[in-house]
């Protein structure tokens, strides 16, 4: 069975983080899965990347799936690419 993945779109902001990192933690816990899929994805604010550090940091090693080159570039720029795995 391939693992599951929780699939991202659009915007990634302080208003969707909001909603959205209840149900990041939730599915985390629920099927100790850790690949969440951002090639919908076309932006990211510092809210987004401290949620996603934060689930990182309690759900180690977390996989970002189909990151952009923009995005991909936020997270170096953060100095954060060695917190994730890159697919």
């Amino acid at each position: 069975m391939p693992p599951q993945v929780f699939k991202l779109s659009g915007e990634i902001d302080l208003h969707a983080v909001r909603d959205l990192e209840p149900q990041l933690r939730a599915w985390l816990s629920e099927t100790g899965q850790s690949i969440i899929d951002m090639t919908d994805v076309n932006f990211v604010d510092s809210t987004a990347l401290n949620m996603l550090v934060r689930l990182a940091d309690e759900h180690p090693p977390l996989t970002l799936r189909g990151v952009t080159a923009p995005v991909k570039r936020l997270f170096a720029l953060a100095g954060l690419n060695e917190l994730f795995r890159f697919e």
